[in-house]
């Protein structure tokens, strides 16, 4: 899709809170068509693809939220731990990267990602109340279009 047409297309009616959800299913998705890859008879290069994907996902999906949507929560050990969780799995990530994409590590941070999605719903997304939830979004998927330059990848 180019960006004239990125541009142009319409704003979506779902909430910050809810994107942010769908980029947490989506980036577990991720992390099991890398599980089926490594138990199926696929290469080192699909493999090696999908961990980018994942990476590239993951790192966007967290720096919207350190840019907008965080700064936007009242301040706490809740969201210093959103934070301190956003640093390790970006270590986890670059180790993996370094590893050449140890399947194990995979595993592990899929875990990791599976953990920090439940702590950010349960736990951070209740500081979220009476915010302009939708505005939010908007802001949100404007930044993540500035990254990607595509409007409909998820993250």
């Amino acid at each position: 899709m180019d960006r004239a047409r990125n541009a142009a297309a319409p704003a979506r009616t779902h909430d910050a809170l809810e994107m942010l959800r769908e980029d947490h299913r989506r980036l577990q998705q991720l992390c099991e068509e890398y599980a089926s890859l490594v138990t199926g008879d696929a290469s080192a290069a699909d493999r090696s693809g999908l961990l980018a994907r994942i990476g590239g996902r993951l790192r966007i999906h967290a720096r919207i939220e350190d840019e907008i949507f965080y700064p936007a929560l009242p301040a706490g050990e809740t969201l210093a731990q959103a934070r301190a969780e956003h640093q390790r799995l970006d270590a986890q990530l670059r180790a993996l990267a370094e590893s050449s994409g140890d399947d194990g590590g995979v595993a592990a941070l899929s875990e990791a990602l599976r953990r920090h999605a439940t702590f950010e719903e349960q736990q951070l997304f209740p500081l979220a109340e009476g915010l302009d939830l939708a505005e939010l979004g908007r802001r949100l998927r404007a930044r993540r279009v500035e990254l990607t330059g595509d409007y409909d990848q998820p993250s």
